[in-house]
C-alpha cells in the first residue's frame, strides 16, 4: 500500500465543533495502550450524547506510526490519530518534555468548542 501523509490544519479540525483532544506521550507505549486510548475509544458513544463531535489523539510520533498505533488500537471512525511530529502542539501548549531521543508531550485532554478551550485535564 501507498500510505500517504498531509498536513491537516487543526483549526480547520476544530471550527463550528465540539472536539475532545488526548494528547500523549508515545505511541504503543503501555500505559497509553492499554488505558488511556481504549478508554476514549471505548466511550465514544457518551461523548457524542454530550455533543461532542470529534476525538482527535495526537502524540510525537511520525504520521505512519500514529497511522498503525490507530489501527492497532481498533480507533476506526471513533478517535482520528494525528501526529505532531515537530512537537508544535506541545510546544504551543507548553506541555513539551524532551526525552534523550525525541520530544514527547506530558499526558493532558482538553475539550476545544469552535476553537476555544473549555476544558483542561493535565
Amino acid at each position: 500500500p501507498d500510505y500517504k501523509s498531509e498536513k491537516v490544519e487543526l483549526n480547520s479540525l476544530l471550527a463550528g465543533k465540539k472536539v475532545v483532544i488526548l494528547t500523549v506521550p508515545g505511541a504503543f507505549t503501555p500505559g497509553c495502550s492499554k488505558s488511556h486510548l481504549p478508554s476514549f475509544v471505548n466511550s465514544f458513544d457518551a461523548f457524542k450524547s454530550k455533543g461532542v463531535d470529534s476525538i482527535i489523539c495526537t502524540a510525537t510520533n511520525d504520521a505512519h506510526v500514529m497511522r498503525f498505533w490507530g489501527a492497532d488500537q481498533n480507533c476506526g471512525d471513533k478517535v482520528m490519530m494525528l501526529s505532531d511530529d515537530s512537537g508544535a502542539l506541545v510546544d504551543f501548549m507548553g506541555m513539551a518534555k524532551q526525552e534523550a531521543t525525541m520530544k514527547r508531550s506530558q499526558r493532558y485532554t482538553m475539550v476545544v468548542d469552535d476553537g476555544v478551550i473549555t476544558g483542561w485535564f493535565p
